[in-house]
């Protein structure tokens, strides 16, 4: 259900921006957010474990980076491109999940590990190319 919703709310966010302002549009998004994930957090009991001292950096930087600026990025180029190449750009964000797994959490790689995460990346390039700008297609 969360990638269904995820999926579809790049063109409503493409259409909603041709009457309110990127800014605008991110802030309601996000307070709205937020509004129902204090519901959420109200009505159902935590089950996850307490965060220690050492996970507050990585939270500070996936706030940052997933919570504000990619989102932000992503309703600034809808305004200038079409919804299904911001589509299909957001498939990098698996990419880059993947990148900091390898990179700083030191999470294990096998062959098909790699294999799907080539395949994700060549085929999101391949997806975005403009054949028409290529003289021998």
């Amino acid at each position: 259900m969360a990638s269904f919703l995820f999926a579809v709310s790049i063109p409503i966010t493409k259409l909603l921006l041709k009457g309110l302002t990127e800014l605008t549009l991110f802030e309601i998004l996000y307070l709205s957010s937020f509004a129902f994930l204090f519901w959420v957090k109200l009505l159902i009991k935590n089950q996850e474990s307490n965060l220690t001292r050492k996970d507050f950096s990585y939270l500070l930087l996936s706030l940052f980076f997933g919570g504000f600026l990619g989102p932000i990025l992503m309703i600034f180029f809808l305004k200038y491109l079409n919804a299904s190449s911001v589509s299909l750009f957001t498939n990098f964000e698996m990419i880059f999940t993947v990148m900091i797994s390898i990179l700083f959490l030191r999470e294990s790689k096998d062959i098909k590990f790699f294999l799907g995460f080539f395949l994700v990346l060549v085929l999101v390039l391949f997806l975005n190319l403009d054949f028409d700008s290529f003289s021998w297609f």
